[in-house]
């Protein structure tokens, strides 16, 4: 059994950020401060456009690794992993190395 988004919606892994600092201490997080960053685990088959008779072209691949407004997506909790399901409209860009 396998969790695939519809439409065009994205199934992000987010990135997890260290609870500890090198010192020991234990990092205590705002809601502002939340990790806007992940990987995209699955995506879905793109929007539907009545006037192409299909779907759109998506930018984005799995794999990608992409960042997000700390707002964004719903929390789906699935196979032991919590994923986040977004739209593709709330992704902000694709990090690309360099």
């Amino acid at each position: 059994m396998s969790l695939k988004p519809i439409g065009d919606r994205v199934l992000v892994r987010p990135d997890v950020p260290d609870d500890v600092s090198e010192a020991g201490l234990v990092i205590v997080r705002t809601y502002e401060e939340a990790e806007v960053s992940g990987t995209i685990a699955a995506i879905g088959p793109g929007g539907r456009c009545p006037a192409c008779r299909g779907g759109l072209r998506s930018d984005l691949e799995v794999g990608d690794r992409v960042v997000f407004a700390a707002e964004s997506g719903t929390d789906v909790a699935y196979d032991s992993v919590t994923y986040l399901m977004l739209s593709e409209d709330q992704i902000l860009g694709i990090v690309e190395d360099e």
